[in-house]
């Protein structure tokens, strides 16, 4: 991690994990998800209950692929773009990347809000964690989650992991397209998909191009942040 890119594009490394190996994975960090469910009890307070599972799910999306590659493939994070990255590269690809992704984002879900009949639309998953919180405390907390751990935790499954096993199997095109159907279908929510599948394109091209996790996130955090931003003006 002490590794510096002072570059703006990267050339593209195949990685050995298998497409089978991140889907794993990306399902066992599902499956963790659902653990707070065995010990909750009723009348528990649900955002507790669901920091809880995203917490578990986020371990997993963190912890398993890290030790999968080092383990099985003996490599180190740089491989999972674990990068020192340079300000020129956080600038234009995390901030303003962000900020166009997010503006892309917000324009696509108010045409599938007018679009889509009424029964289908539903908030996203950010703005129903944000709603739950009853207190600035429980709203602190959740802005934590949002812009600090999510981030990081999916754009490490979803485009260091996932996305680089997809391309090297599929081609480049396809890898871009199959895994930004996937990170948009998780969130099952009709409305949401067309935005996110376009911000998964995105993603997978930014980290397609610099192929540094840090910028992915700094991108994604600013995307979420600007989602609380929005949360708090409008409410």
């Amino acid at each position: 991690m002490n590794k510096q890119i002072d570059t703006l594009k990267t050339k593209w490394i195949p990685v050995p994990w298998l497409v089978s190996e991140a889907l794993l994975i990306l399902c066992a960090g599902l499956i963790l998800s659902t653990l707070p469910l065995f010990w909750s009890s009723t009348g528990q307070n649900t955002l507790g209950i669901e920091l809880q599972a995203y917490t578990f799910q986020l371990a997993g999306f963190i912890l398993l692929p890290i030790l999968l590659v080092h383990k099985k493939y003996r490599l180190g994070p740089d491989a999972l773009g674990l990068i020192r990255p340079s300000w020129r590269m956080l600038f234009y690809g995390g901030i303003l990347g962000g900020l166009g992704l997010y503006g892309v984002n917000l324009l696509l879900t108010t045409l599938s809000v007018l679009v889509l009949p009424e029964k289908f639309v539903q908030a996203q998953s950010v703005v129903s964690l944000l709603d739950m919180a009853g207190t600035p405390y429980e709203f602190a907390l959740v802005g934590v989650f949002v812009v600090g751990f999510a981030p990081f935790g999916e754009e490490l499954l979803f485009r260091a992991f996932l996305y680089p096993a997809l391309r090297s199997r599929f081609g480049r095109l396809s890898g871009i397209l199959i895994g930004s159907g996937i990170f948009a279908g998780l969130h099952l929510n009709l409305v949401a998909f067309l935005p996110l599948f376009i911000g998964g394109i995105g993603f997978n091209l930014l980290y397609d191009r610099y192929q540094n996790l840090f910028c992915n996130a700094t991108a994604h955090a600013i995307w979420n942040g600007l989602a609380l931003f929005l949360y708090c003006v409008t409410s």
